[in-house]
């Protein structure tokens, strides 16, 4: 089963808004780590599942988890409409399936990525990059 924030890389991967682990790309994503270079750079860490969110229905065990997107870049502006984009195109992705492994079981049914916050403005680093951040949750459920 993957990490919701590699599902979410995915889908910005397959729109063509980021390239995986890439320096050299225009908008290059990364998983829990942000590198130190290059200035435009777009992370994801993911959270906790939130208290109170697993529950059992029908056999099947859902689950809310959160995302935490994380952008950096030099020019405000530029940063805040890609995050935007960014967060459009996680909100439109719909229902869809991902097979855990080649059984077809324990497969995990993605329901909706629903943007909490953000874009926000946090700041900039210590070398003046704007930092922008975002939360998104994601509803998951574990098919049997």
């Amino acid at each position: 089963m993957k990490a919701a924030s590699e599902v979410i890389k995915d889908i910005l991967v397959a729109a063509g808004q980021a390239t995986f682990a890439d320096t050299t790309a225009d908008w290059p994503l990364f998983i829990s780590t942000e590198p130190e270079d290059p200035d435009q750079v777009i992370t994801l860490y993911d959270g906790d599942p939130l208290r109170g969110s697993s529950l059992k229905h029908d056999e099947a065990a859902w689950q809310q988890i959160q995302v935490q997107i994380r952008l950096r870049n030099r020019d405000y502006q530029a940063g805040y409409t890609k995050m935007a984009d960014l967060l459009k195109t996680i909100a439109q992705k719909g229902l869809f399936r991902e097979d855990a492994d080649e059984s077809g079981e324990n497969d995990i049914r993605w329901h909706s990525f629903r943007v909490v916050n953000g874009p926000l403005h946090i700041g900039k680093d210590d070398n003046k990059r704007h930092l922008f951040t975002a939360n998104v949750r994601a509803s998951k459920e574990e098919i049997a």
